[in-house]
């Protein structure tokens, strides 16, 4: 017998499970990718979150692994400069105010 991968991207995990069958298939195994160090490219990221590709390539320029035609990013470090949208944590203003 030959054996196949399916791969499912979803927020709550499938309800397979093992011996189960699936058009003339049996379910050997059910796994968790959980690969924090995986690239995935700007169009893969772009699907994951909303934003365009043009726009992940803007914020996430800093920590491409790619060449300049094929931006590969690291998935966690991705993700973390996305939320902030690729600026810096704003502190206060610091120093006296205005004089009216």
């Amino acid at each position: 017998m030959n054996e196949y991968i399916i791969k499912v991207m979803s927020p709550t995990p499938p309800k397979l499970y093992v011996g189960d069958n699936l058009h003339n298939a049996e379910i050997i195994a059910v796994e968790l990718a959980d690969k924090k160090d995986k690239l995935m490219t700007a169009k893969e990221l772009a699907e994951y979150t909303g934003f365009s590709r043009d726009t992940i390539n803007k914020i996430c320029k800093s920590i491409n692994q790619g060449t300049k035609g094929k931006a590969l990013y690291r998935k966690d470090l991705a993700l973390g400069l996305i939320e902030n949208d690729g600026k810096p944590q704003r502190k206060g203003r610091g120093g006296r105010g205005r004089k009216n």
